[in-house]
């Protein structure tokens, strides 16, 4: 609302300045103008103040907000938002839209569950990972070097009961049949690496796959053939394997020279193990562990065997070493542990000593007593036992045995009731008569005659009696036998 002020002429007709004499339109023009001024101030007064009130809902405004920079403790506000000014921590799940920086230590207390589309677009590091505890996953790929101080593999695979330990193996990726054998090439490209040549030329190549079960299968069969190596070139070849040239290994098997109980000819997909050598000695040994089967005749399944200086097709007349099912034997020097710890050779017996060569620790029997052969370890002797320093004497040889006989004036039969016969004691030694090295009290004799108290009783009274008895039928109670102690042997 605006107020208009009336504005009245002066008594005495005045214009305004004290004059009478003023013009009535005049003074109509000064009266509208002053209202038109009149209002313009008051609606700039009223301006004012809303620019106040305006200042002041500022002023409101801001006094709110320095109190919501200020919760107080204990507010529930604290229960529903997460601080970003001080520590605190979440009830619920965090969902985290982008990517998360952690400039400090990263503590999960429960575990970390990564879920990647791929190998690299898991949990990266660039640094070290340092862990006092445990890690344990499903498959561990390492692009680098890894560097184990200690590493214990614990792995469950069952080997398909038959597992030869041998100087080398192939698998044939490609097979090429000749006039004079068969070229088994193997790709020499494995996981980033090169394989080298491990067949040398004579070897025997020994191939073995028995898992094939009863029935019909298309192209599948037991495998079993044992061949000579004719070539084993350490160069690599190009072939084509699967529609890919590759660099490969060779080895050119025999077709003639081989194990005669098979004619089984190479295939792809063989496995095959160097089993004995024509020519090198140090490759002529195999160890076989079988669980099931044994290629052995003499040897029962599950067994271990060691073979050595195999040059030919034939397993038994190389044994060796040896644990089955049915027997067991080891071959070569044995050494036994004392309670004291001291590792000594168990002796190797070889019966009645010879003139021949004879080593460290053979042990034989020689003029009635036992000898150890005590030389230099690696050396040999033929030293006769008791002539010199190459044998220990370890059992010597005992005096002749005291024998003690018992003789009668009368044979040993006493017929109704008739007569005596005298027992007399005599004692020899390698057969000369030593009775006289003995006192009369040294001989006691003993009754037996099926009735146990007469004969105790007649046992205390012939205690320590002397050499000789004289017996009559009043001591035989139907039948007795008679016998001679001697003390003080």
């Amino acid at each position: 609302m605006i107020d208009v002020k009336l504005i009245r002429k002066p008594k005495g007709g005045n214009n305004g300045d004290g004059s009478p004499h003023g013009s009535g339109f005049a003074g109509m023009g000064r009266t509208a103008e002053e209202a038109k001024r009149a209002s313009r101030a008051d609606k700039s007064d009223y301006a004012d103040q809303a620019d106040y009130a305006n200042r002041a809902g500022h002023a409101a405004r801001s006094a709110y907000a320095d109190q919501a920079n200020d919760i107080p403790d204990g507010s529930p506000l604290y229960d529903r938002f997460l601080r970003k000014d001080s520590d605190d921590e979440t009830h619920g799940s965090l969902g985290i839209g982008k990517d998360l920086t952690v400039k400090g230590l990263a503590s999960f207390l429960g575990g970390i569950i990564a879920k990647a589309e791929s190998l690299f677009s898991g949990i990266r590091n660039t640094g070290d990972i340092i862990n006092d505890g445990r890690i344990q996953t499903k498959n561990l790929t390492v692009t680098g070097k890894a560097s184990f101080f200690e590493l214990e593999i614990i792995k469950a695979k069952a080997a398909g009961g038959l597992v030869f330990v041998s100087p080398g193996e192939f698998h044939a990726d490609l097979v090429q049949e000749t006039e004079d054998g068969y070229i088994l090439c193997q790709n020499a490209e494995k996981d980033g690496k090169m394989l080298m040549q491990t067949i040398e030329e004579n070897d025997q190549l020994f191939c073995c796959d028995v898992n094939i079960g009863e029935g019909a299968y298309t192209e599948e069969s037991n495998r079993y053939y044992w061949r000579r190596v004719m070539s084993a070139p350490t160069e690599y070849v190009i072939k084509t394997i699967d529609d890919k040239p590759c660099r490969c290994l060779t080895v050119t098997l025999s077709k003639e020279d081989r194990d005669m109980s098979s004619d089984d000819r190479p295939r792809v997909g063989d496995d095959l193990c160097v089993c004995g050598n024509r020519t090198n000695p140090e490759r002529m040994g195999v160890i076989i562990t079988s669980a099931y089967r044994s290629f052995d005749p003499d040897l029962k399944a599950p067994y271990w065997a060691q073979y050595a200086g195999i040059n030919d097709y034939s397993f038994p007349s190389h044994r060796r070493t040896f644990l089955a099912n049915n027997s067991n034997e080891i071959v070569g020097r044995l050494k036994v542990v004392s309670e004291t710890g001291d590792i000594l050779p168990v002796p190797c017996d070889k019966g009645a000593w010879e003139n021949k060569p004879h080593s460290y620790y053979d042990r034989v029997s020689h003029t009635g007593s036992l000898w150890l052969c005590v030389i230099e370890p690696g050396k040999t002797t033929t030293e006769e036992p008791g002539t010199g320093d190459a044998w220990q004497r370890q059992v010597s040889k005992g005096d002749d045995p005291v024998m003690l006989s018992i003789l009668t004036d009368k044979g040993n039969v006493i017929r109704n009731g008739q007569g005596r016969i005298t027992l007399t004691a005599v004692v020899t030694q390698g057969g000369e008569d030593i009775t006289g090295n003995f006192q009369p009290e040294d001989f006691s004799w003993l009754r037996q005659s099926g009735n146990d108290e007469y004969d105790a009783e007649w046992n205390n009274r012939h205690v320590r009696v002397g050499r000789s008895i004289t017996v009559s039928s009043e001591d035989i109670w139907k039948r007795a036998q008679f016998e001679c102690v001697l003390y003080d042997i």
